[in-house]
């Protein structure tokens, strides 16, 4: 006889689709490639695009949190986080390179974090399917080290801020394909 299956999400009646979360990784993906083909070079240009990253990324992370099974809160505070780093990056905007290759190292170090913390969870979690939890573990210690780099190269060019940037971007895009992925072989074979 089968159980019936617990409800993946944290917020009863809210469901959020797997190709939505698909959807919203393939825009990532695309927002990191527009802003790897920009010349952006000036510490205000830079600053808008950290801080219109993190409020995005703040606001992604809530539609994660919608779909995450127990690790909601998670989700739920790092939007936080990368909502008011993305609020002082953009009402600050003329902060030194150093200030912003700090941002960059932080949103990288609590990504990996977050993403080190749901690999561990999801593959000793029994329900969900294991399959995709070294995904998270390999995108964890990326960015993991992308932090570390990040936080020691405080007088790289202006250049280089922009590919941390669009890095972040191309990571998040294959986080929320994994997480799709993984929420769409959940929901078809639950057990």
């Amino acid at each position: 006889m089968n159980e019936p299956r617990t409800r993946p999400f944290p917020v009863p009646g809210v469901r959020v689709p797997w190709w939505v979360l698909l959807a919203v990784g393939v825009l990532w993906l695309v927002f990191g490639m527009v802003v790897l083909q920009f010349d952006l070079t000036s510490a205000k240009s830079i600053a808008l695009a950290a801080g219109l990253l993190l409020v995005v990324t703040a606001f992604g992370q809530l539609v994660t949190a919608q779909a995450a099974h127990r690790w909601w809160w998670v989700h739920a505070l790092l939007a936080a986080l990368f909502f008011v780093g993305g609020m002082i990056a953009l009402v600050w905007p003329d902060p030194t390179f150093h200030v912003l290759a700090r941002l960059v190292a932080w949103f990288l170090f609590f990504k990996g974090c977050a993403d080190l913390v749901v690999g561990l969870a999801v593959r000793a979690d029994e329900v969900a399917e294991r399959t995709l939890w070294w995904v998270f573990l390999v995108l964890a210690a990326v960015e993991i080290g992308l932090a570390f780099w990040a936080a020691g190269s405080f007088t790289r060019s202006a250049a280089l801020l922009m590919l941390w940037i669009g890095l972040v971007a191309v990571v998040k895009g294959v986080t929320d394909i994994a997480l799709a992925f993984g929420l769409r072989s959940w929901e078809r074979h639950p057990g």
